[in-house]
């Protein structure tokens, strides 16, 4: 985040699609070691605190396939793999 102007959310996506770890507003530069904590195969960076935030409705254990949501207006072409 060293380089990183706005907060993040960051959800941790392991190879199966799932979430592993979410991590909400991220302060921006920060040297602070952010984890997974276990691996992973993808990282999805949110800008943080949106409207409702917990991240457009996603919670560890969540799979992700297509919009993750309208608010979000992120979409996904593909299963997190």
């Amino acid at each position: 985040m060293k380089n990183t102007y706005i907060e993040l959310d960051m959800l941790f996506i392991r190879a199966d699609g799932r979430v592993a770890k979410i991590i909400e507003r991220a302060h921006p530069l920060s040297e602070a070691l952010l984890s997974s904590d276990t691996p992973v195969s993808a990282v999805l960076e949110l800008k943080g605190g949106g409207p409702g935030s917990s991240v457009c409705g996603s919670a560890t254990g969540s799979r992700g396939r297509g919009p993750l949501n309208k608010r979000c207006r992120i979409a996904t072409p593909t299963p997190f793999t």
